[in-house]
């Protein structure tokens, strides 16, 4: 009998071990080998009329945006640049900055290739503000690739 209620015992304290570590030792074991990804964000306040520029260590990210206004409802010509920053999908959105308005992401394509130098092109477009005809609009760009996430947020001033 004795023996018996040590087993029990022995076997009650290991389930309860377990049960104690599993969630320390399952996130070690998923986590094992497995590289997570440099997430970086950036704002930038720019000029429609020009290029938003944003300039990182390891290179550049320039947005044009033609025409160099914001038009209602009409198609908006996006180029995006990329000098020295890797990308394997490239998408943008637009949204309101002081009223909740966010519009569908969409994507960027590439559309030429240089040693250094990648070009993303799209067609994106502005919602109509029922509120404020001066509405503040920001095109948050999202970069990603097998090692980073690059988030930028350009407001844009017309």
């Amino acid at each position: 009998m004795k023996i018996k209620q040590l087993a029990t015992f022995i076997v009650s304290g290991l389930a309860l071990t377990l049960i104690i570590l599993f969630p320390a030792l399952n996130k070690y074991w998923l986590s094992e080998g497995v590289e997570q990804k440099q997430v970086r964000s950036f704002k930038v306040s720019c000029h429609l009329e020009e290029s938003c520029r944003l300039t990182l260590p390891e290179g550049s990210v320039v947005l044009d945006i033609e025409p160099g206004y914001l038009p209602v409802m009409k198609p908006l010509d996006i180029s995006l640049t990329l000098y020295n920053v890797e990308a394997e999908s490239v998408s943008m959105q637009f949204r309101g900055r002081d009223m909740s308005m966010n519009l569908a992401p969409f994507q960027l394509f590439s559309s030429e290739e240089n040693n250094s130098e990648n070009i993303y092109a799209g067609t994106g477009y502005i919602s109509y503000c029922t509120i404020s005809q001066g509405m503040v609009w920001l095109a948050k760009l999202e970069i990603e690739s097998e090692q980073s996430l690059i988030t930028v947020t350009f407001e844009l001033k017309g």
